[in-house]
């Protein structure tokens, strides 16, 4: 829970820190095995 607490708070800062230039931020799912995160899928969309 501890890792993706870290990945949330980390989407969340590079969202607010972009927010001229983000409209959308999916990331969905992320695996977590042990000390191994993986985005599987991602997408960003431009403002």
């Amino acid at each position: 829970m501890d890792r993706l607490s870290d990945i949330i708070v980390r989407l969340s800062e590079f969202a607010a820190d972009q927010r001229d230039v983000i409209a959308e931020l999916d990331v969905n799912p992320i695996i977590i095995a042990g000390s191994d995160a993986v985005a599987v899928d991602a997408l960003i969309v431009k403002a």
